[in-house]
């Protein structure tokens, strides 16, 4: 794979492809699992031209008694504000060489469709999976456990019940090992079971326990000092996410070197403005 510069010489053959760029942004799409179980309510302030949302958030309040002839007490209302900063910026690039394409019984434009299409998703999940971990409120992150069962489960949704989360829009989302251990789980029920087919075409769902959605990506790390997997349970306010520039293809004829250079790029941004609602679940190894 060759690395060049994004700032192509102006006199260069470079090419905007619709039909690559199509291709890419359904691949990516087809492979994300993250950008779909977090809010986009700021996207739309931000997909034209900026790169930092002002995220304004209220106190709760609390209600008071009333006391005949007494005044109320009148509590001050300092709301908080959060930044979205739109800073992520990926670029996937990968090189055919003519001799490949003229040789190649195969049609060569699907496959790398797909490579740089599920490189771009794979970076917005791993940001994602990596700020939900790391953002959540230290009380919610659980003590590591040998295997993920019915009763770590019903404690992780505890942890977001004391925080009044909303049971609709919360999910699970593991790995291969997390997966291994739901199958010994009669309440767990496969998607291909349930008869659902639209929830079938979602990006990693594998079924549900509790009413929760489960989702499965390799996406899930290792993230402290023990080597224990992180696999979350949140809710979808937990997150906030912003696609500035969706997957954009560039093209580069390099002649001296009979090839053809396409990139693949994407900005966005995301950020942690509910942690009470993301409850980290550590799996030991």
């Amino acid at each position: 794979m060759a690395t060049f510069p994004m700032n192509t010489p102006a006199n260069s053959s470079e090419v905007i492809d619709e039909v690559w760029a199509k291709e890419i942004l359904e691949n990516r799409r087809n492979r994300l699992v993250m950008e779909q179980l977090v809010n986009h309510d700021y996207e739309g302030q931000i997909k034209n031209h900026g790169d930092t949302v002002h995220i304004i958030s209220l106190p709760d309040l609390v209600a008071q008694d009333i006391v005949p002839g007494t005044e109320m007490t009148v509590t001050p209302v300092d709301p908080s504000e959060q930044l979205l900063v739109i800073d992520q910026y990926k670029v996937v690039p990968a090189e055919i060489q003519d001799m490949l394409m003229k040789q190649s019984t195969y049609d060569l434009r699907r496959p790398f469709t797909e490579k740089i299409g599920h490189a771009l998703a794979d970076a917005i999940d791993k940001f994602l999976l990596s700020r939900a971990v790391t953002g959540a409120d230290v009380a919610n992150v659980m003590t590591p456990v040998a295997k993920l069962t019915k009763q770590v489960l019903i404690d992780a949704h505890a942890k977001l019940d004391i925080k009044n989360v909303p049971t609709e829009g919360r999910a699970l989302v593991i790995n291969g090992v997390g997966k291994a251990d739901l199958r010994s789980e009669p309440d767990f029920t496969w998607y291909d079971r349930t008869g659902e087919s639209g929830l079938v075409k979602s990006a990693g769902f594998v079924g549900n326990i509790y009413d929760t959605p489960v989702y499965f990506t390799n996406q899930i790390t290792k993230t402290d000092t023990n080597a224990n997997w992180a696999f979350v349970l949140l809710h979808r306010d937990a997150l906030t996410a912003a696609v500035q520039i969706e997957p954009e293809v560039e093209t580069e004829r390099r002649a001296l070197a009979k090839s053809t250079i396409i990139a693949g790029s994407t900005l966005f941004g995301g950020k942690v403005i509910r942690p009470d609602h993301i409850v980290v679940i550590k799996r030991t190894v």
